[in-house]
């Protein structure tokens, strides 16, 4: 998202979450470390195989 939209959109989204937090009362949801994890494996894979 960051690269699509440049810093400053990185910067929206971020406040946008900090709208949804405050405002409108959601609550954040738990961090999908499984994803993350694969991602990063992923990455690690193809920067060993270069």
């Amino acid at each position: 998202m960051g690269v699509r939209l440049g810093g400053i959109g990185t910067g929206y989204a971020g406040a946008g979450v900090l709208v949804l937090n405050l405002c409108l009362g959601m609550k954040p949801s738990s961090i999908p470390w499984d994803v993350i994890l694969i991602i990063a494996s992923v990455i690690a894979a193809i920067s060993a195989m270069q």
